[in-house]
């Protein structure tokens, strides 16, 4: 996908990012209701998506190997293997072109005044000065660790355990 492609996309409105691809989505947290943070599972053979902007920040856990990831952000570009375990955050409002086989991964939307919330009541932090980078096929052991019991949760369907009364 050249720049001009990524430019057109840059124009379009906004999309939750749930609603992208809605047939390879396994299951979800969608009928929670939750706002602030939702998670879904996603599988499909083969995918090839011009992603527009979206509106939340959305961190990718990769649930099984795939032999080929394509993946274009603004200059950055990367081909090659994706492997169990790695993890590619997407920052809201930002077009990319997606190419992968063997599509097997959990899906986290944060929004991002969600995002600038934690930062200024965990860190003190300035929430303008507060930015999500784009990373792809990273490895952290701790998205891993929450990807598994979201996915866990949602294979459940008992989402925060069993209710006591």
């Amino acid at each position: 996908m050249d720049k001009s492609q990524l430019a057109t996309l840059a124009s379009q409105f906004p999309m939750d990012p749930i609603h992208l691809a809605p047939a390879s989505i396994v299951l979800s947290s969608q009928h929670l209701g939750l706002q602030s943070v939702r998670f879904w599972w996603r599988q499909a053979p083969l995918v090839e998506w011009d992603i527009p902007p979206t509106t939340q920040h959305v961190v990718v856990v990769r649930l099984q190997n795939a032999a080929k990831l394509i993946y274009t952000h603004n200059d950055r570009y990367y081909e090659g293997p994706s492997h169990k375990g790695d993890t590619l955050i997407l920052p809201a409002g930002q077009p990319r072109f997606w190419y992968v086989e063997g599509l097997n991964s959990l899906c986290i939307a944060l929004d991002p005044g969600f995002v600038q919330r934690v930062a200024l009541e965990t860190c003190d932090v300035d929430p303008g000065r507060v930015e999500l980078l784009n990373f792809c096929s990273t490895h952290d052991l701790v998205l891993n660790s929450i990807a598994q019991l979201f996915l866990t949760e949602l294979r459940t369907d008992s989402m925060g355990g069993a209710a006591v009364c």
